[in-house]
């Protein structure tokens, strides 16, 4: 599919006339405001956004946060640029994923395996709610809404590229369901849901025969712990081990 990145066009339009009005002077006496700037900033991310499913690391608000405005997370050795838009996510949820979770390849950033879904078999169901755990064949998710260049920039972080990389084709991809990059761990973009008319996307990488299955560090597994607990207060840290211990043993009968 093609790659190209979406016009904006219209809302450059806009900040024109609002420049060129406050380059005039705008009405006498006034000061020069940039709230129809942020205004107009708002609107685009609106029309823009994407929910990014995270189910690895990126559960953690912090660690996230590290990809997009830059900054090395707790526990890991490798510093991230950011993204070129660095504004937090616009909201959040929490949903269910029905595609095993896994922990393959060797982080050299965390020092053990990293997490991944089996995108290899037929989707199994939609996206829930997390109301029960069903089974370890599904995967808790926390949906970050972004806006598509972030989640273009947070893909390139993900697969060792520089922010501004990747361009993806999204109305392609929103018709497809899936795209493959071509290279790198998290390589393949999968559609998962519709949340709020707004498309919701992960990565994973091409299967779980594509790499050596390897069980994460203390590090990536604590991360991912308490970013099971900031999006699921309910969990109590039992509940949330057990999340976790089946998933890095594969006991996918539990």
């Amino acid at each position: 599919m093609g790659l190209t990145s979406p016009s904006i066009t219209g809302i450059d339009r806009r900040f024109e006339r609002v420049f060129n009005f406050q380059q005039q002077g705008g009405m006498a006496g006034a000061m020069p405001s940039f709230a129809w700037e942020n205004r107009l900033l708002d609107e685009h991310r609106e029309v823009d956004s994407v929910w990014y499913v995270a189910y690895g690391s990126n559960l953690h608000r912090d660690r996230l946060m590290c990809y997009i405005a830059g900054g090395r997370p707790d526990g890991a050795s490798r510093r991230h640029v950011g993204c070129r838009d660095s504004t937090p996510p616009l909201e959040e949820k929490v949903l269910m994923i029905p595609h095993r979770l896994y922990f393959a390849r060797l982080s050299g950033s965390w020092g053990g395996g990293v997490a991944f879904i089996d995108a290899t078999s037929a989707f199994s169901g939609q996206c829930a709610p997390p109301t029960a755990l069903r089974d370890s064949g599904w995967t808790v998710g926390r949906a970050w809404r972004i806006s598509r260049s972030q989640f273009e920039d947070i893909l390139a972080q993900e697969n060792g590229r520089s922010p501004g990389e990747v361009k993806l084709d999204w109305p392609d991809l929103i018709q497809a369901g899936r795209f493959d990059l071509g290279s790198g761990w998290y390589r393949m973009v999968v559609g998962l849901a519709t949340l709020d008319s707004v498309p919701a996307f992960t990565f994973t990488d091409i299967g779980p025969s594509s790499a050596a299955a390897r069980p994460p560090s203390e590090a990536y597994l604590k991360t991912m712990a308490e970013g099971l607990g900031q999006c699921l207060p309910d969990w109590s840290g039992q509940r949330i081990r057990t999340y976790l211990d089946l998933r890095v043993q594969g006991r996918i009968d539990q």
